[in-house]
């Protein structure tokens, strides 16, 4: 607990400091090439016509909403929000028909089984920043007789069938952008609710990136694995991409717990943990903590989970129940679970 607690007042300290000074980073890549979604009143939109890229009767024609970018158009081309409810589709409680979900440098319509989870990780991936920096997921891992059939948004034709999914709460910012902690707090990001294919984001993170994921399996009933997902859904549909990411307030982590407040009962002893740990929501890195204040962390004494009283530096190999299951690839050792 103590520990924690230093953690918890260095990371404010930093921020503060950090936000106080103003400082701006050199990562930050602006593209001349940046689309435009108009002059004069097309500073005011959330959506434009000349924000078309693709031409799929689900993109999101996104504008830019703030900061030195506001009217540009959102690079929509390789992240969107998913969109829930689709015309032309049954309204079906037992399947999810979801447009949106990036696979392959695609975009696809799936068709979730909701009943069909059978794990639900939740996820941190490291990376390099000026502080130290997360960005944090929810995977969702279907049943081997429950495969998710996906079908192409601009090829009907093309169709295939995937079980291991990660839902994911990122900023999104003109052609040539490139994330930046503190600008994300100057309203310079859209941000967007995506569904993506696991290999998509093990090959982006692990094997381009070589970042370190950790996963905590997720400590959850049969019926609370099924709400996961709409839960999820239901916050991209009400915010759409009209609403600014900001690394504290709005961000990968604390939109998550949105989703899950709003759907999982904790129980009423619960309650002031998840209140003191709500600055654990706020910044990726601390993020177990919000997670054990909540009892969301399975610690079983099996060979695929860990028991509560293994050391806090003991890292383990991720066992073969929650591996990235890829064809040809092994499973990296910078992907772990830990206590």
């Amino acid at each position: 607990m103590g520990i924690r607690c230093v953690e918890r007042f260095l990371f404010t300290l930093g921020f503060v400091f950090l936000v106080g000074c103003g400082v701006e980073s050199a990562d930050l890549t602006v593209s001349s090439t940046s689309s435009s979604a108009g002059e004069g009143t097309a500073q005011n939109l959330r959506v434009s016509e000349s924000c078309r890229f693709l031409g799929d009767k689900y993109e999101p024609k996104a504008v830019l909403q703030g900061g030195r970018h506001k009217g540009e158009c959102a690079d929509t081309t390789s992240a969107r929000t998913v969109v829930w409810n689709l015309d032309n589709f049954p309204l079906d409680t037992e399947t999810l028909i979801v447009a949106n979900v990036s696979h392959g440098g695609r975009f696809w319509i799936a068709e979730f089984p909701r009943y069909g989870v059978e794990d639900v990780i939740f996820q941190m991936e490291k990376f390099p920043a000026i502080v130290p920096a997360a960005h944090t997921q929810i995977r969702i891992r279907f049943k081997d007789d429950a495969p998710v059939k996906m079908t192409d948004q601009l090829d009907p034709a093309r169709q295939i069938y995937l079980n291991d999914f990660v839902l994911s709460v990122e900023a999104l910012g003109q052609k040539g952008w490139k994330f930046d902690l503190l600008l994300g707090m100057k309203d310079e990001y859209l941000t967007t609710y995506r569904i993506t294919s696991l290999s998509d984001k093990y090959n982006w993170m692990v094997v381009k990136q070589k970042h370190e994921v950790i996963q905590w399996p997720l400590n959850i009933s049969e019926l609370d694995k099924a709400k996961i997902i709409p839960a999820f859904l239901s916050i991209a549909n009400k915010e759409g991409m009209t609403k600014n990411y900001h690394t504290l307030f709005r961000n990968c982590t604390n939109e998550l717990f949105r989703a899950m407040d709003s759907t999982f009962n904790y129980g009423w002893l619960n309650v002031l943990p998840i209140k003191i740990s709500k600055i654990d929501e706020t910044y990726p890195v601390l993020v177990k903590g919000a997670l054990d204040a909540r009892k969301l962390i399975k610690y079983v004494d099996n060979p695929q989970s860990y028991p509560a009283n293994r050391p806090r530096d003991k890292t383990v190999k991720v066992p073969d129940r929650f591996e990235v299951r890829l064809p040809n690839l092994e499973v990296d050792p910078t992907v772990r679970i830990v206590p």
